[in-house]
């Protein structure tokens, strides 16, 4: 019995300190969840502080002063297939040109921070090109666009046109009366660049060496070669816009072919575009829609200069504008022979070539804006007038169009608004609005926005000590060189412009012809409009929509300043906005469109059916 319990007394004296031991291990193990938990909170304040800081640098003005520069470096990150190949080859076909000088163009072009531009023919072809900058003595980037237009409306690097289109078309890089340059630069330079075009599929080998010779002849005149002068290399090339034959009329079948309100038949012939083109957007919105409402849509490109297959362009229209399943063709010469219910011109150039083609019941124009105005009076201007007196049936954008079209040139015309996304362009009453930022479209290469105002505005306001902060948008302005503080952002995405828009306090936008579609994203996010006084502007807003400036930039200047100052008048600018733009949609405007077609080829049926019997007789 003893024996017994001195057995249970030793297990229990073990099993007690089995026990302790445990307790030991388990206050140790309490100890280490203290320390862990306690690292943890440390390291969640480190986190919260972080995301602090994360959050002021996203907001602060060095990071949105450096968008551009971040953007270009994503550009050649972010780019995938096609893009990628396309941007590598266009570089590597200036680099073999011998046409862009690095040391000339850094030293010419001093506003360039050097550790910020570290590929300066990368810099030059996304932005110095359009910009005006010249990459080397031989080629006058600004003469170049001042004396081609339609290269600048073409959004193409001009040194590239020049490279792939240029030389073969006759044109030439510079003025032929600088002749300060030297000769044996301009024919290296001419020989490379042509043997770099003529590698090209679409080089016309024939003609080839005879345009060289011009160009060579009209730079370095001690060469003896015959030559064309610049007048006649210019009225050829724009006799190349306008210049077609018009197909016979086959009017019997024309007139007697049946129509369907539901299924109508439209063609579109558009010029040639890459993505970011606004009048193409919403041509392609307004097609989208009516391709929706069960209409069957093509479109034939007019002098191609980006695409070289309609399903290329048909490709880059459904990736980069909107969804479509149109056919795409390239417009070439002679004309095809095409049939449908109605056929669209889009611009000036276009209008020719509908002028031109039968087997359409009705010709319309779809007018985005009074394109006489883009240029000094010319040739160039009447040609453009001239397509207004062609006697299409016109499709506006705007009263102001409409009745332009109507009272002016006696065309039959309608009215369909400008309309906005709601996806990216809405009001946000809890988002907070800077009193001092002024939202301001500086698209400078478009002369109708008549950027150069603005800027002489802020330089008045600075001198005048009014405390505001410019955010520039639409094109990338550089080193403004200001008294003032801004931030140059470039181009900016849908997303990007609508919570810019939610942010600053007023949004300056001019039109000089007709109306921006840019007021109308503003207004639908709650910015108050400062916009010119003008025929064009006054006929499309009413008077309390927008804050009307006469255009001086003294009064423009007075009245960015009485706005910043008001709070008040911003207030009843939002409200009188908001309602204006309130209701409109693409679709809506589509639906206006596809109404007007309808209505006009009725007319035109009930017009045969009342001659037929006549013509019988």
């Amino acid at each position: 019995m003893e024996e017994r319990t001195h057995e249970l007394t030793t297990a229990l004296s073990g099993r007690d300190e089995e026990i302790t031991n445990l307790n030991a291990r388990l206050l140790s193990g309490n100890g280490e969840v203290e320390r862990l938990t306690t690292s943890l909170n440390e390291t969640g304040g480190q986190l919260a502080h972080s995301e602090k800081q994360r959050h002021s640098l996203l907001n602060s003005y060095s990071w949105r002063f450096t968008h551009p520069i971040r953007k270009a470096h994503q550009l050649l990150h972010r780019a995938r297939g096609g893009k990628k190949r396309e941007l590598r080859k266009n570089l590597q076909t200036i680099r073999d040109s011998r046409l862009f000088d690095e040391h000339y163009y850094m030293q010419k072009n001093s506003d360039l921070n050097k550790d910020n531009t570290s590929n300066p023919l990368l810099h030059f072809l996304l932005y110095g090109g359009f910009e005006g900058r010249s990459p080397s003595e031989f080629f006058d980037t600004t003469w170049y666009l001042q004396q081609y237009p339609d290269v600048h409306f073409a959004h193409i690097n001009p040194l590239l046109h020049y490279i792939k289109h240029g030389i073969v078309e006759g044109r030439l890089p510079r003025s032929p009366a600088d002749n300060s340059k030297k000769r044996q630069l301009a024919t290296e330079s001419i020989a490379s660049a042509a043997s770099i075009s003529s590698t090209a599929p679409h080089f016309p080998t024939p003609n080839s060496r005879s345009l060289i010779s011009n160009t060579l002849k009209a730079l370095v005149p001690s060469v003896n070669l015959h030559r064309k002068s610049e007048i006649a290399n210019r009225a050829a090339h724009l006799k190349s816009f306008f210049e077609y034959q018009s197909q016979p009329t086959d009017g019997i079948v024309t007139t007697k072919r049946s129509f369907d309100p539901h299924n109508m038949r439209i063609a579109w012939i558009i010029p040639d575009f890459r993505p970011g083109d606004g009048g193409h957007m919403t041509i392609f919105r307004i097609a989208r829609y009516l391709e929706n409402f069960g209409h069957d849509i093509s479109f034939l490109i007019q002098n191609p200069s980006h695409h070289n297959i309609g399903q290329d362009a048909l490709n880059t229209i459904n990736r980069c504008f909107q969804p479509l399943n149109a056919d795409v063709q390239l417009l070439r010469n002679p004309l095809p022979k095409l049939h449908g219910d109605a056929i669209i011109a889009t611009d000036r150039f276009t209008c020719y070539p509908v002028k031109a083609m039968s087997g359409f019941k009705r010709k319309f124009y779809f007018v985005q804006d009074y394109e006489t105005a883009f240029y000094p009076m010319g040739a160039e201007a009447l040609l453009s007038e001239n397509t207004y007196q062609m006697g299409f049936d016109c499709l506006c954008a705007g009263d102001w169009l409409a009745t332009m079209m109507r009272h002016k040139y006696g065309n039959w015309s309608c009215s369909w608004p400008l309309a906005y996304d709601p996806d990216h362009y809405f009001y946000d009453s809890s988002v907070y609005r800077d009193d001092r930022r002024i939202a301001f479209y500086a698209r400078y290469a478009t002369a109708r926005r008549a950027v150069e105002l603005g800027v002489m505005a802020f330089e008045i306001l600075a001198k005048r000590g009014v405390d505001f902060h410019v955010d520039f948008f639409g094109a990338d302005v550089g080193n403004m060189g200001a008294d003032y503080s801004y931030t140059n952002h470039g181009l900016l995405s849908s997303a990007e412009l609508g919570s810019l828009y939610r942010e600053a306090s007023i949004g300056v936008v001019f039109s000089a012809t007709n109306h921006s579609l840019v007021n109308k994203e503003m207004m639908a996010c709650g910015l108050p409009v400062v916009d010119l006084d003008v025929e064009s502007v006054r006929c499309s807003f009413p008077n309390d929509a927008i804050h009307f400036v006469c255009p001086r930039p003294e009064a423009i200047a007075d009245g960015m300043e009485l706005l910043l100052n008001a709070s008040d008048l911003r207030e009843n600018l939002r409200q009188v906005g908001s309602t204006f733009v309130d209701g409109l949609s693409w679709e809506r405007s589509a639906r206006i469109v596809e109404n007007a077609i309808v209505a006009r080829l009725s007319e035109h049926n009930a017009d045969n059916m009342q001659a037929a019997p006549c013509s019988i007789s």
